[in-house]
């Protein structure tokens, strides 16, 4: 399912879909006053992209248990603010904390956040996040716009750039080597517990040339 494409498909992305997926998380229904459930719904149908692989992406970059303080606008000097799926959270170890501050600065300013203004086109974004349902929403038209429109369609195309323009292997999401995998069952897991792991799905999988006559082992 790292290879599932992520546009949104009515039919299958259910709310009780989103639910299985937050089962056991922060945003587990019932576990706060925010319906995350019906915000990624949300987000989803806006975006055109799958929530549950809006659901997934949050827990992989928030953690199980919502343990970064983007997720609850906690974070030191940035109270109020969030960004569930760290865009722009860029590394900084010259400052404590450095990424999730460079995170909270986008959330706040966009690209160029010293400038402290928001272009238009980041208006589009609904910035600043500074409610759950702005940054989850904002947040996904956000990947909507600059990966799945160009052709980043699936969490695999995230991960590993195979589009052409603008150079290969350039244009990643994340720097864990483990996302698409780790996202892609997370889906398929609910899949499974909705009994819907026999529906029709689409997916893009890359076929490579030159390629080993055996799988090479996990590092």
């Amino acid at each position: 399912f790292q290879f599932e494409k992520l546009t949104y498909v009515p039919a299958l992305h259910t709310r009780a879909g989103i639910e299985q997926i937050l089962k056991g998380s922060f945003m587990e229904s019932g576990k706060s006053s925010i319906d995350y459930a019906g915000l990624i719904l949300e987000a989803g149908i806006d975006a055109d992209i799958s929530p549950f692989f809006i659901a997934a992406r949050i827990i992989q970059e928030m953690g199980l248990q919502g343990q970064s303080p983007l997720a609850t606008g906690t974070l030191d000097g940035y109270a109020g603010v969030y960004n569930f799926y760290n865009i722009g959270a860029t590394p900084n170890p010259d400052v404590p904390n450095g990424a999730r501050i460079n995170g909270a600065r986008f959330a706040l300013f966009g690209r160029e956040p010293d400038k402290g203004e928001i272009t238009p086109d980041e208006e589009a974004w609904l910035l600043p996040w500074t409610t759950p349902q702005r940054a989850i929403t904002g947040g996904a038209r956000w990947i909507a716009g600059r990966y799945v429109a160009i052709g980043q369609d699936t969490l695999y195309g995230q991960k590993f750039d195979l589009v052409a323009e603008g150079g290969l292997f350039i244009h990643q999401y994340a720097q864990n080597i483990q996302m698409a995998w780790a996202e892609g069952r997370r889906t398929r897991r609910a899949w499974l517990e909705l009994g819907l792991i026999q529906a029709s799905f689409t997916f893009r999988i890359p076929v490579f040339e030159n390629m080993p006559a055996e799988p090479a082992a996990l590092p």
